[in-house]
């Protein structure tokens, strides 16, 4: 079974970026555009990751996925700039 990974962004080219790499990388990936759709995603599925976009409108609601007892990492300018990325639980 795949490890799943919860992959936040509003940008569609980050998240094809992403999801393309993770996917080839053996990975389950479930998509949210939004951090409503990721609260909803996350009450769905047990992600064992969570990579967050912190520069999305809307990103207070991080605060309730940075409680989840998962693995979480924000993800910041993956694209066009060098990735950084803060471990904040695991």
């Amino acid at each position: 079974m795949a490890n799943k990974i919860l992959l936040v962004d509003d940008d569609r080219l980050n998240t094809t970026l992403i999801e393309f790499t993770l996917r080839s990388k053996g990975y389950e990936i479930i998509l949210a555009k939004d951090g409503h759709e990721a609260l909803k995603a996350l009450a769905e599925v047990r992600p064992d990751m969570i990579i967050l976009d912190i520069h999305m409108p809307n990103s207070q609601v991080g605060r309730p996925l940075q409680a989840a007892p998962h693995f979480f990492a924000y993800a910041k300018n993956v694209v066009g700039s060098p990735p950084a990325f803060r471990h904040i639980r695991g």
